[in-house]
């Protein structure tokens, strides 16, 4: 298993876990063909976001994606699976969102970036699927965990008394999803959330992690308050802009499909998805523990080329 990392020191967690790092670029297209040359097949996760330019976010997750694809097609891969975001669909929209609704540009650097990129992977003639992760929370995740934790370290902050829906989902079911995907043979084509269903609320979220730093104090607070830094870590709530902190207030549930299991199979699906909401605090215990059919293979059977991100 090999993952490409700009500055592999900064991936040491991943060396730990038995990946080969390399160093490489998805901007540098003649390295990235003799990187991913051999591999049967791609994860392709890398993105800009947070408080990156338009024009680098156009750069990573529109120019960059097409590079990975390109090298994708060069090597004969035997599957894709690209890392979407459940942005594409905008902050504002309400009632029930699957797969099937449209995208919603907003003209918000992120979501529209990836938007495209995910077309570009779909309309790529590769045996692609696109995975919509929705807010990954977990070991290293800095929005969705590390800069929670500091938010709540006194009290927790509630736009509305936390009534809006949001949509954590523990980092072990999105892994499994993903590998799901990378060996199920109807995954091909497809889209997929990487949600919860049904949605937790903001409150049992946020709540949960009140609870880890022994509290259960709630106030009030104004929606723009969210917006702003947050201790030294500099990082935002939401992490992509003023425009997200809408979705603090959105009823925005997503649903997805199931691609149909073969029997005796455990798909990273909805009864995966339950489990991370049936337990609303962040704890470890929710992580779903599916796993690829046997059929289908497991991912030390091919060299899956993951790329981690910038």
């Amino acid at each position: 298993m090999t993952g490409l990392a700009r500055d592999p020191a900064r991936a040491g967690f991943l060396s730990e876990a038995g990946v080969e790092v390399v160093q490489g670029d998805i901007g540098d297209p003649e390295r990235l063909r003799a990187q991913v040359a051999g591999a049967e097949v791609v994860f392709h996760l890398a993105a800009a976001a947070g408080v990156a330019t338009h024009a680098r976010m156009a750069a990573v997750n529109i120019w960059g994606t097409d590079n990975v694809l390109q090298a994708a097609r060069d090597a004969g891969v035997a599957r894709f699976v690209h890392v979407s975001t459940i942005s594409v669909y905008g902050y504002t929209r309400r009632g029930v969102v699957d797969e099937t609704a449209r995208l919603h540009p907003i003209g918000e650097g992120y979501g529209d970036t990836k938007a495209i990129g995910e077309r570009l992977a779909l309309r790529s003639g590769l045996p692609a699927t696109v995975v919509r992760p929705a807010q990954v929370y977990g070991p290293r995740s800095q929005p969705w965990t590390v800069r929670l934790i500091d938010l709540t370290r006194w009290f927790v902050p509630l736009v509305d008394g936390g009534r809006g829906t949001c949509h954590p989902i523990y980092i072990d079911d999105i892994v499994d999803l993903l590998v799901l995907a990378a060996h199920h043979p109807d995954a091909p084509g497809q889209v997929f959330n990487g949600s919860p269903d049904p949605p937790a609320t903001w409150r049992d979220f946020l709540t949960g992690y009140g609870r880890m730093h022994g509290h259960s104090r709630v106030v009030s607070v104004p929606r723009w308050l969210l917006t702003l830094p947050l201790g030294g870590g500099g990082g935002r709530v939401p992490p992509h802009g003023p425009a997200a902190a809408g979705a603090h207030h959105a009823q925005l549930p997503h649903r997805r499909r199931d691609v149909q299991q073969p029997q005796g199979a455990r798909g990273a699906g909805v009864d995966a998805a339950r489990r991370s909401r049936r337990g609303d605090a962040p704890q470890r215990g929710m992580a779903a523990r599916a796993r690829p059919p046997p059929a289908c293979g497991t991912i030390g059977r091919a060299r899956p080329f993951i790329h981690p991100g910038p």
